[in-house]
């Protein structure tokens, strides 16, 4: 950074003739945009002053700083505006502005330096303030010209903003004119704290049909996120783990972050999750009926033992979780396998219209998804049991609308035998995700898809009653 603010001190007024003119009004302009009337703009890397007095002359209130001696004097000549000498590393501001502008300036920082300097930014700014910075487009990182350079790209920036837990508005390249140089422009803004915890009422509490919507405390459509304050989280259960991480094609993190805030109560019931719930208990007892003759191999039972089917504790009667002791983690299982009356394997049913799906490339059916291994291996992490028994029965689509007469056979049932998945990393990221976004109240970015999408619809259909 010395070498950088020395090439500056060098030739203050050299590097004012050349930058005070320059037009920028194109992407000052469309970062204008964002900051609200009179507001308070902290001018980062000031330089010339350029930027400070157009502000001002459009009734904004700049805070103009540079750590350049020689351009903090250059600047307050041009501006008539007192100028702060502060380095980067230096700042000290709390939550004063409503937007900063750090124009050609932030691309001196080393990119190892570039995470504090970036909070001490954040920090700076108000809840909601954005805040625009430009760099030269590429991955090139050193010294150029006699200054530190640090390109960015794209992807570079939005992950350095995305580690800060600053949304992203809008990222652009564009042409310097004149030169042939490519600039890497990026507007990003700081998440809006939560408000005040809502105490929830006794009255509100005993209403029989409490609608979890109403712990929605604002839907903000710039940053994709909806933040909320409710009075109990749900926890992660199995189905929950796959769309955390990504892993589900039939739901997402922000779906799952949803429904385990209470705010959505989770897809309507249809035919094939109704065929599902019909079919579970038939499955369980086909497998029953069988046990020793359809476990024995794969399990590698030896002779002499019994295998049997240990059926799950109803869901009514354990508050619809089989894991009491976990305060994070929870589920229900469909039910145990036991070996001479001691439980041996997880037992996971499954329904699917999709057979071709599950193939193996060596005429089998044994591909499990992804999805439904993070499910029961979660239940056997939590059960302290290491295999998995997968009972899968193979529905045609006419089957889903007549499911009750349905019967497993063995040329439609099959028995599937995994071992548990190494859960501890993968609890890990889930109790961090956990950590970042439930107890902090907002959900992960939303997308375009039909999923998320069809959740956003249900929760902005939502219309608070007036007291």
């Amino acid at each position: 950074m010395r070498s950088s603010i020395d090439f500056y001190d060098d030739d203050p007024e050299g590097y004012s003739d050349k930058t005070f003119g320059a037009d920028v009004s194109p992407i000052r302009d469309r970062f204008l945009r964002y900051v609200p009337e009179g507001g308070r703009i902290l001018d980062l890397g000031c330089g010339s002053g350029r930027d400070t007095l157009y502000f001002s002359g459009i009734g904004l209130v700049p805070v103009p700083v540079d750590g350049s001696e020689g351009m903090c004097r250059i600047a307050e000549r041009n501006t008539g505006i007192k100028v702060r000498r502060l380095l980067f590393a230096d700042l000290d501001y709390q939550e004063e502005f409503d937007a900063v502008w750090a124009c050609s300036t932030l691309l001196h920082v080393p990119s190892a330096e570039f995470p504090d300097v970036l909070m001490k930014v954040k920090r700076a700014m108000k809840d909601g303030a954005v805040l625009f910075m430009s760099f030269k487009e590429g991955d090139f990182e050193g010294e150029r010209e006699g200054r530190m350079y640090t390109d960015m790209t794209e992807g570079r920036v939005r992950r350095l903003c995305e580690s800060c837990r600053l949304v992203v508005l809008e990222s652009w390249s564009s042409l310097e004119p004149g030169r042939d140089v490519l600039w890497r422009n990026t507007i990003v803004r700081k998440r809006r704290a939560r408000t005040a915890k809502v105490v929830i009422g006794e009255r509100i509490l005993r209403r029989m049909a409490y609608d979890g919507r109403m712990g929605i405390e604002d839907i903000v459509d710039e940053e994709k996120t909806v933040y909320f304050d409710t009075y109990k989280l749900k926890k992660m259960t199995g189905t929950r783990i796959g769309p955390i991480l990504g892993e589900s094609e039939f739901s997402s993190p922000f779906k799952v972050a949803c429904e385990i805030a209470g705010l959505y109560p989770g897809d309507k019931a249809n035919k094939y999750i109704e065929a599902g719930n019909i079919l579970e208990p038939v499955l369980r007892d086909y497998l029953a009926s069988r046990a020793n003759a359809m476990l024995k191999g794969p399990l590698g039972i030896p002779d002499g033992s019994v295998a049997a089917i240990e059926d799950p504790v109803p869901m009514e009667m354990c508050g619809y979780d089989h894991f009491h002791n976990e305060k994070l983690f929870g589920g229900l299982v469909d039910g145990y396998i036991r070996v001479d009356n001691v439980r041996d394997t997880i037992l996971e049913i499954k329904t699917s219209g999709v057979k071709e799906k599950w193939e193996d490339g060596n005429g089998g059916y044994t591909n499990v998804p992804m999805s439904y291994m993070y499910q029961a291996s979660l239940y056997a992490e939590l059960s302290n049991l290491d295999r998995i028994v997968f009972l899968v029965g193979f529905l045609e689509e006419d089957d889903y609308d007549r499911p009750k007469q349905w019967v497993p056979t063995e040329e439609n049932t099959y028995v599937i035998v995994k071992d548990k998945l190494d859960m501890k990393p993968v609890m890990e990221k889930c109790t961090a995700w956990y950590n970042e976004y439930m107890k902090n109240g907002y959900t992960p970015e939303w997308t375009d898809s039909e999923c998320d999408q069809e959740v956003l619809k249900y929760l902005k259909a939502f219309k608070r009653k007036k007291r």
